[in-house]
């Protein structure tokens, strides 16, 4: 089925690319003393990977595809790389390093029949590593970038709504050693928490020139239509899946006295698919931040 094509590379790469048990031991053993395995090959940590429910994450892989929209291009494929971020790391405990990554990207190409945007590949070229493993209990990876000084960075330069005291979202910049953490939304209490997430304002006094408005920038597409959204059948729905990000920031620039302020990235959550009464899309990636007493919450609608 052409649903599984996704997992079959995935599961291809891995078998080719990362050594286990007595290989693993072999190829150390073959490595010169300066280099480590960090340094050229992914590892495994911990155990062996396998994948399971296979058909499960190929389906929603195959939905993430069919989902991302020609209007919120730039939030659905950071959904769908948070989704396939999320099934890495449910293979098991392992490092991942640039090469086996520019691999991987490449065979979704061939598959896919066209390239990525230059703007997958600018970030993947700043990434030395991903270590993936559990952490406090939940899925994650850690993400080590080539330059430690400036970690990896994603140039956004998206312009604020007329009349905001925001004037411009810079970048959003990842730590080396930053940490990514995932969690399915699946009973009712977390489509609760979702509901809130995409419903509940933060509450601001006013003070240094911004309001309300500026700091609750939730598409209001999504707004009207999560409720019915949530409300689906399960095998129309993909999971709504929590974020948990440590060590990022997005830097923004204001008509403020502050002029510039770095928000630091605290939770969000995806939401691929959601459709307005009339069928059209809505921003399927959303984000809280926090700078001090501010609060962010916004929606990627690019």
């Amino acid at each position: 089925m052409r649903y599984l094509l996704p997992v079959f590379a995935l599961l291809t790469l891995f078998s080719m690319t990362i050594p286990n048990g007595s290989e693993l031991e072999m190829n150390l053993k073959r490595m010169p003393a300066q280099v480590t395995p960090e340094d050229d090959q992914s590892v495994v940590l911990n155990g062996t990977l396998t994948l399971e429910n296979q058909e499960e994450v190929a389906r929603v892989l195959f939905m993430l595809s069919r989902n991302i929209s020609d209007e919120y291009a730039i939030g659905d494929g950071l959904s769908m790389v948070m989704y396939v971020l999320r099934y890495m790391a449910q293979i098991g405990e392992y490092e991942f390093v640039q090469r086996d990554m520019k691999a991987l990207i490449s065979s979704f190409e061939n598959l896919l029949g066209e390239p990525f945007d230059p703007e997958v590949w600018s970030v993947v070229d700043q990434i030395r590593k991903l270590q993936f493993a559990r952490h406090k209990g939940q899925l994650s990876v850690k993400i080590f970038a080539m330059n430690e000084e400036t970690g990896v960075t994603v140039m956004m330069n998206a312009p604020g709504e007329p009349g905001s005291a925001l004037k411009e979202i810079e970048f959003v910049r990842l730590k080396h050693g930053s940490r990514v953490s995932f969690a399915d939304a699946e009973s009712s209490k977390d489509h609760a928490q979702v509901k809130e997430l995409v419903k509940d304002r933060f509450k601001i006094l006013g003070f240094i020139g911004l309001v309300e408005d500026d700091m609750n920038l939730i598409h209001p597409s999504l707004v009207d239509a999560i409720d019915l959204h949530l409300r689906r059948e399960k095998d129309d729905l993909i999971k709504p899946l929590f974020i948990d990000f440590d060590d990022a920031f997005v830097r923004v620039h204001t008509s403020t006295i502050l002029k510039t302020i770095d928000f630091k990235f605290k939770d969000g959550v995806c939401i691929p698919g959601v459709k307005t009464i009339e069928g059209a899309a809505a921003p399927s990636f959303l984000l809280t931040a926090k700078a001090g007493l501010l609060k962010l919450k916004t929606t990627v609608d690019q």
